[in-house]
Protein backbone atom coordinates (compact mmCIF):
# COMPACT_ATOMS: atom_id res chain seq x y z
CA UNK A 1 0.00 0.00 0.00
CA UNK A 2 1.30 3.56 -1.01
CA UNK A 3 0.38 6.75 1.33
CA UNK A 4 -0.65 9.91 -0.57
CA UNK A 5 1.89 12.73 0.00
CA UNK A 6 0.66 16.32 0.68
CA UNK A 7 1.06 17.29 -2.83
CA UNK A 8 -1.31 15.00 -4.18
CA UNK A 9 -3.37 15.21 -1.52
CA UNK A 10 -4.04 18.86 -2.37
CA UNK A 11 -3.65 18.68 -5.64
CA UNK A 12 -6.74 20.66 -7.69
CA UNK A 13 -9.64 18.25 -8.84
CA UNK A 14 -12.64 19.34 -9.85
CA UNK A 15 -16.00 19.32 -7.92
CA UNK A 16 -18.42 16.68 -8.51
CA UNK A 17 -21.76 18.21 -10.41
CA UNK A 18 -24.70 16.67 -12.17
CA UNK A 19 -26.87 17.68 -15.03
CA UNK A 20 -30.43 18.02 -14.34
CA UNK A 21 -33.29 18.08 -16.63
CA UNK A 22 -35.95 20.18 -15.01
CA UNK A 23 -39.29 19.98 -17.42
CA UNK A 24 -41.06 22.31 -15.05
CA UNK A 25 -38.63 25.07 -15.99
CA UNK A 26 -38.18 23.97 -19.11
CA UNK A 27 -34.90 22.71 -19.48
CA UNK A 28 -31.58 22.00 -17.54
CA UNK A 29 -29.70 22.86 -14.67
CA UNK A 30 -25.93 21.91 -13.45
CA UNK A 31 -25.80 21.27 -9.58
CA UNK A 32 -22.10 21.41 -8.63
CA UNK A 33 -21.23 19.97 -5.00
CA UNK A 34 -19.53 22.59 -2.67
CA UNK A 35 -16.06 22.71 -1.38
CA UNK A 36 -15.14 22.11 1.98
CA UNK A 37 -14.51 25.71 2.64
CA UNK A 38 -17.94 26.56 1.00
CA UNK A 39 -19.76 23.36 2.64
CA UNK A 40 -18.34 25.39 5.96
CA UNK A 41 -19.27 29.00 4.84
CA UNK A 42 -23.07 27.42 3.65
CA UNK A 43 -23.02 25.62 7.02
CA UNK A 44 -22.01 28.78 8.83
CA UNK A 45 -25.19 31.22 7.13
CA UNK A 46 -27.64 28.91 8.76
CA UNK A 47 -26.72 30.25 12.25
CA UNK A 48 -28.10 33.07 13.68
CA UNK A 49 -26.85 34.68 16.96
CA UNK A 50 -30.06 35.31 19.60
CA UNK A 51 -28.34 37.19 22.33
CA UNK A 52 -26.08 34.99 23.91
CA UNK A 53 -26.99 31.86 21.82
CA UNK A 54 -26.39 30.88 18.68
CA UNK A 55 -29.58 29.39 16.93
CA UNK A 56 -30.30 27.07 13.76
CA UNK A 57 -32.06 29.07 10.80
CA UNK A 58 -33.44 26.74 8.71
CA UNK A 59 -35.71 29.37 6.94
CA UNK A 60 -35.22 29.45 2.93
CA UNK A 61 -33.00 25.90 3.65
CA UNK A 62 -33.23 24.48 0.16
CA UNK A 63 -32.81 27.72 -1.85
CA UNK A 64 -30.02 28.84 -0.04
CA UNK A 65 -28.68 25.55 -0.61
CA UNK A 66 -29.33 25.84 -4.56
CA UNK A 67 -28.36 29.19 -5.03
CA UNK A 68 -24.81 28.20 -3.58
CA UNK A 69 -24.59 25.18 -5.89
CA UNK A 70 -26.68 25.96 -9.47
CA UNK A 71 -24.14 26.58 -12.14
CA UNK A 72 -23.37 27.14 -15.77
CA UNK A 73 -21.39 25.16 -18.07
CA UNK A 74 -18.05 27.20 -16.74
CA UNK A 75 -18.54 26.71 -12.60
CA UNK A 76 -20.13 29.74 -11.77
CA UNK A 77 -22.91 30.34 -9.85
CA UNK A 78 -26.05 31.66 -11.23
CA UNK A 79 -28.48 32.25 -8.82
CA UNK A 80 -27.27 35.58 -6.60
CA UNK A 81 -28.07 35.90 -2.92
CA UNK A 82 -30.42 38.80 -3.38
CA UNK A 83 -32.65 36.34 -5.70
CA UNK A 84 -33.09 33.59 -2.77
CA UNK A 85 -36.57 34.75 -2.12
CA UNK A 86 -37.82 34.16 -5.51
CA UNK A 87 -36.34 31.21 -6.03
CA UNK A 88 -38.06 29.93 -2.75
CA UNK A 89 -41.01 31.15 -4.45
CA UNK A 90 -40.87 28.34 -6.94
CA UNK A 91 -42.41 24.80 -6.90
CA UNK A 92 -41.81 23.08 -3.79
CA UNK A 93 -41.72 19.62 -5.15
CA UNK A 94 -38.81 20.85 -7.91
CA UNK A 95 -36.66 22.62 -5.34
CA UNK A 96 -37.11 20.24 -3.05
CA UNK A 97 -35.72 17.66 -5.82
CA UNK A 98 -32.88 19.84 -6.83
CA UNK A 99 -31.92 20.53 -2.78
CA UNK A 100 -31.57 16.50 -2.36
CA UNK A 101 -29.25 16.63 -5.10
CA UNK A 102 -27.45 19.20 -3.94
CA UNK A 103 -27.15 18.02 -0.81
CA UNK A 104 -26.17 14.42 -2.06
CA UNK A 105 -23.46 16.35 -3.90
CA UNK A 106 -21.76 18.57 -1.31
CA UNK A 107 -21.77 15.29 1.10
CA UNK A 108 -24.26 17.22 3.68
CA UNK A 109 -26.39 14.86 6.04
CA UNK A 110 -28.89 13.09 4.87
CA UNK A 111 -32.32 13.98 5.53
CA UNK A 112 -31.19 17.45 5.71
CA UNK A 113 -34.12 18.88 2.84
CA UNK A 114 -36.29 16.95 4.98
CA UNK A 115 -35.79 18.37 8.24
CA UNK A 116 -35.62 21.98 7.17
CA UNK A 117 -38.94 21.57 5.45
CA UNK A 118 -40.23 20.51 8.72
CA UNK A 119 -39.09 24.00 10.20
Amino acid sequence: MSFLTEAEILAPRPLPYRDVDVPEWGGTVRIQGLSSAEGDKFLASLQRQNGQRVERDTSYYCAKLLAVTLVNERGERIVTEGNILRLAEQANAVIMGLAEIAQELSGLKPGSVEEAAKN
